[in-house]
């Protein structure tokens, strides 16, 4: 772990063991990634205890300069090189316990979605419903309260996150008793992300999860490969920017082998995917049930 971030969390969670959350107060901070993209969207969802969140954004500052460290701007090698170290302080921070990384990701164009002509707006909230609930219930069971900032977004009603499914999640995580805040939960917090690290952390995770599925062909390629004959490379035949982000991502999946996250490019998925999915670093590819399913379910088909 970062040096600077050991010594700022040393003794604040004295008696925990490593990789069990360490968080009764929980602040969770989000942001989305191709809401409006016709191909497939995604939602990131860094969390964790304030002492941990406050370490890695001074982590951050030694590092990164004072513009916006988000997915879009990783398009020349410096952006790259610093969302990396972003990327590895992460890791270092969640594999310890101290906070999560939560990534759902879902196909615009699977005729399984049944999204086709539906209000996106409606889809991105039942999105950020199933995140938050299987957050709370399931990453953080021991929270006895929970705090969300998401960047802003004026066409999205907060107030209409399914109390019912953070409810349901709470009663199958089998804490009922631990979670008195789900009666009095405040919607989500719209902040502005160039104020917010973490939130352009989450940014940056959503796009890197994204990408992983859109341009799928090109990263799952070994580095200086030439595409086969008859392979579609209507995606993949891209700009350097999108071979920079290829390289920081199979960068990224270095990092996590290294550390045994069970992070990997699922070729079934054609995309990013964690196994087993309650690793601290968690990418999760949303598949529905039928036509008319909005409620996310676990790849193996079960529901949260």
């Amino acid at each position: 772990m970062n040096t600077s971030i050991e010594n700022t969390l040393d003794g604040t969670f004295a008696g925990e063991q490593p990789n069990e959350p360490k968080a009764n107060h929980v602040l969770g901070y989000s942001d989305a990634s191709g809401w409006n993209d016709k191909v497939c969207a995604s939602i990131g969802l860094v969390s964790g205890a304030p002492p941990a969140l406050e370490a890695v954004r001074h982590s951050l500052m030694a590092f990164a300069d004072g513009s916006e460290l988000k997915w879009e701007s990783v398009r020349t090698q410096t952006k790259a090189q610093v969302a990396l170290k972003a990327l590895e302080c992460i890791l270092d921070v969640a594999l310890e316990g101290y906070l999560r990384l939560d990534v759902i990701v879902w196909n615009k164009q699977s005729r399984r979605m049944g999204y086709q002509g539906h209000d996106v707006h409606k889809v991105m909230i039942d999105m950020y419903s199933q995140l938050e609930s299987t957050v709370l219930a399931y990453r953080w069971p021991l929270a006895s309260s929970w705090t969300h900032f998401a960047d802003q977004h004026d066409g999205l009603d907060w107030s209409m996150i399914d109390l019912g499914t953070l409810r349901r999640g709470a009663r199958k995580s089998q804490k009922v008793d631990q979670r008195p805040f789900l009666e009095t939960k405040k919607p989500i917090e719209q902040v502005d992300s160039k104020k917010y690290r973490m939130v352009q952390l989450a940014d940056l995770f959503a796009g890197l999860a994204r990408f992983s599925y859109t341009h799928y062909d090109q990263v799952s390629m070994p580095p200086g490969s030439r595409p086969l004959p008859g392979l579609d490379c209507s995606r993949t035949e891209q700009s350097k920017s999108s071979e920079l982000r290829s390289r920081l991502l199979r960068e990224f999946l270095r990092e996590c082998e290294s550390r045994k996250l069970g992070v990997f490019l699922d070729p079934a998925k054609r995309g990013l995917v964690t196994r087993p999915i309650n690793r601290p670093v968690s990418f999760w590819h949303y598949e529905p049930q039928h036509p008319d399913d909005t409620g996310a379910r676990r790849d193996d088909g079960r529901a949260y």
